[in-house]
This record gives C-alpha cells, sequence and structure tokens, in this order.
C-alpha cells in the first residue's frame, strides 16, 4: 500500500505486510518500523489493502440515525474484534460508506476513544489498471536520515 499526504505537508507511507516507511521529505527523514508498533489498530490498513475478512476482523452493523451514504445506501460501523498481540485498542470504530455503483469505499471515518476522529475520502478510484511494483518501491535521496521507530513494551 502506497499513500501519499500532500497538505498539510508532503509525507510519503508505504506498508508492505508489517513493515511501514514514513518519508517527510521536508525533514529528510524516512521513519522505518513494524506496523505493530506505529499503528494503534492494523485494521484500517487491511481493509484498505483488501486483507481484511470482513467478517474476522470486525463486527459490522449498520450505522445508527438516519444518515445515508451518497446514493441513499447506509452507511456501516465497522467495531474490531480484539486480536491477540495488539496493544490497548484506542480505535473504538470505523463507519464506512462505499460509491454505490462500483461499492468500492468511498469515505472512512476513524473514530479514536480518545475522542480524535480522522475522516478520509477517497475519489477518482480505478481498479486493476496495471501499477508497475516500482511505483511501491521507496527510492530515497543519498541525503535522508533513516530513523528506526521506538519499540514500545507493553505494561507487565
Amino acid at each position: 500500500l502506497r499513500w501519499n499526504y500532500l497538505d498539510p505537508s508532503v509525507e510519503d507511507i508505504y506498508v508492505n505486510r508489517d513493515d511501514v516507511k514514513v518519508y517527510v521529505p521536508e525533514h529528510k527523514q524516512v521513519l522505518v518500523g513494524k506496523l505493530t508498533q506505529m499503528a494503534a489498530s492494523k485494521a484500517p490498513l487491511e481493509l484498505l489493502q483488501g486483507a481484511a475478512k470482513l467478517e474476522e476482523s470486525f463486527d459490522i452493523e449498520p450505522t445508527p440515525g438516519k444518515g445515508r451514504g451518497v446514493g441513499g445506501i447506509r452507511l456501516l460501523t465497522l467495531l474490531p474484534k480484539s486480536r491477540e498481540g495488539e496493544a490497548g485498542r484506542s480505535l473504538q470504530r470505523i463507519v464506512l460508506e462505499v460509491f454505490p455503483k462500483t461499492y468500492f469505499i468511498r469515505t472512512i471515518s476513524l473514530y479514536e476513544v480518545s475522542g480524535n476522529v480522522a475522516n478520509f475520502e477517497f475519489s477518482s478510484l480505478q481498479s486493476n489498471v496495471g501499477l508497475s511494483d516500482a511505483l511501491f518501491d521507496l527510492k530515497l535521496p543519498a541525503d535522508v536520515e533513516v530513523v528506526k521507530a521506538p519499540v514500545f513494551s507493553t505494561p507487565q
């Protein structure tokens, strides 16, 4: 999975299974670590990568209320199931909207236990366009510092 942020600053995120690289050109640094170290939950990325079997990773229910997505399709709430090896869960729920004709993901809202909400909207999606593997290989300038993500141990 490759994710490029453009605003408020440029960041390029590369995820290959459990390996994560976050490159910030402005800082001339790349943070390298494991997804299990760097994310509160693997669930949102697994969802985007197509690696999540929804019924195995989430309890799924219609989103309460009268909210509807484009085309009148009901929004879905995904409640992450507890997983062995994941630290204290900070992700409370994911609310998902899909495009009516393709059922591609249109919006994802991540609700954290802390009250933080992150909203992502997708557009101009295309499937099976034959992307080159090279697009997912991070090529860094020589002057970029590689920083290893800290490893936190769970309290005993």
